[in-house]
């Protein structure tokens, strides 16, 4: 009777990977957002999910304080009502299985955002983020993140950032980048992958920005310093 049990779950695991469609997999995700000014789709969540991010949002000169994701599109009913379905959709144990059918299938770029509004929920949900990482191997991933004790746990309990994830550390005050560089000069040695994890920041001296999309454009357009770069530097929007 064991040996049946055995055999009929291994029979639905396959049965159930084999029936993926995109019906099913935008159902198990929430579908993805489309930012206009990116290169590619992302993934957008809610900000009130922010755990960090919605305590700064109430302090005066935080980046959060000045959340674009907090205002025009993003208050829509139907982009708020899709971020909120994305939200409850990442405890779905096939919630990994479904976004790799999705980036790999449909989207077929070579680089995602993650999170374009919103930020992580747990260190659960980086390793679910580093999962999609490992099965997409020819897609590079920008993670931009203030959560940093999150990614700090999820390296300590043994984690592995995948080649293809990069990381982006974000600052969390205006014009104050030195925090967030010994944060990730302290996670880049827990990672055990060269440059691993790079930070960005915002300014106000529109000289100094090395984004172009926040100086010179609106659009990423062929930039993809984001998702390499060691350090990238935002003018204020």
């Amino acid at each position: 009777m064991q040996v049946l049990q055995k055999s009929n779950s291994t029979w639905i695991d396959k049965f159930i990977k084999f029936q993926m469609t995109l019906e099913l997999a935008l159902a198990l995700t929430g579908d993805l957002s489309d930012p206009a000014k990116m290169p590619c789709k992302a993934y957008a969540l809610p900000t009130e999910a922010c755990q960090k991010g919605w305590k700064l949002r109430q302090i005066a000169g935080s980046i959060c304080s000045r959340c674009y994701a907090c205002k025009g599109n993003y208050g829509i009913a139907n982009v708020v009502s899709k971020m909120q379905e994305r939200l409850c959709s990442l405890r779905n144990p096939q919630w990994a299985e479904a976004m790799t059918f999705i980036i790999n299938k449909i989207e077929s770029k070579d680089v995602f955002r993650w999170h374009d509004s919103g930020d992580l929920q747990g260190v659960w949900h980086l390793a679910n983020i580093a999962k999609v990482a490992v099965l997409s191997p020819n897609v590079r991933f920008w993670l931009p993140t203030i959560e940093y004790d999150m990614v700090e746990d999820y390296l300590k309990g043994g984690g592995v950032i995948p080649k293809n994830l990069h990381i982006m550390l974000s600052a969390e005050y205006i014009d104050e980048p030195h925090a967030v560089r010994r944060v990730a000069k302290k996670l880049n040695m827990y990672s055990g992958v060269k440059n691993a994890m790079g930070v960005s920041w915002v300014t106000r001296d529109r000289k100094i920005a090395s984004c172009p999309a926040t100086t010179i454009r609106h659009k990423c357009l062929d930039c993809r310093e984001c998702w390499s770069s060691m350090e990238v530097v935002y003018h204020i929007h």
